[in-house]
C-alpha cells in the first residue's frame, strides 16, 4: 500500500453542533483492512487535560498505513459521551465490520450538526471513510469485499 492510498478527513470546529464544541481534538483511528477494531484518541492542544504532545502525535497517527477521522473543536464532555453511543462488539462479529460501521457512523452523527451535509460531493473514497464503510487499496468497496449489504447501511 502506497501513502497515497490512506485517507484522512478532518471535521473543523464549525461543523461540530455548537452544544458539543470545545478545545479537545478526537481522532478515531480506522483500519485500512478488516480484522481490527477502530481506536479512539482525544487529545488536549492545550495540556490541561491529557498530555500536550497532541500535535507530534496525531503527526505520528497520520503517518500509519491506517485511515482517520478528526473532529477538531470537541468538549471534554462529548469526548465522553459518545462513547455511550457505542455498540456492543458481538461474537459474530470476529472482524469487527459491524462495530466498525457503527463507530464512524455514530461518531458522525453525534458530533456534527449537519451530518449527511456534502456527502454527493465528496470523493468516492471520503464519502465511503464517512460513512463507516471501509476503503480499500484503490479507493474501492462495498459489500463484495466484507461478504454482505448489511454495512451499506448508515
Amino acid at each position: 500500500m502506497r501513502p497515497s492510498d490512506v485517507y484522512w478527513h478532518i471535521y473543523q470546529r464549525d461543523e461540530i453542533k455548537p452544544e458539543l464544541q470545545g478545545r479537545m481534538i478526537y481522532v478515531l483511528e480506522i483500519p485500512r483492512l478488516p480484522g481490527c477494531p477502530v481506536l479512539r484518541h482525544v487529545f488536549d492542544p492545550l495540556g490541561r487535560d491529557f498530555p500536550d504532545d497532541s500535535n507530534e502525535r496525531i503527526w505520528s497517527l497520520m503517518s500509519t498505513l491506517r485511515h482517520g477521522i478528526i473532529y477538531n473543536g470537541i468538549s471534554k464532555e462529548a469526548a465522553y459521551d459518545v462513547m455511550l453511543t457505542d455498540p456492543k462488539i458481538l461474537k459474530e462479529d470476529s472482524r469487527f465490520l459491524l462495530y466498525n460501521h457503527e463507530i464512524v457512523c455514530n461518531s458522525r452523527k453525534f458530533f456534527l450538526a449537519e451530518p449527511e451535509r456534502g456527502f454527493d460531493l465528496l470523493p468516492t473514497h471520503t464519502a465511503l471513510l464517512l460513512s463507516g464503510m471501509g476503503v480499500r487499496d484503490h479507493g474501492t468497496t462495498g459489500p463484495r469485499d466484507y461478504g454482505t449489504a448489511e454495512y451499506e447501511k448508515t
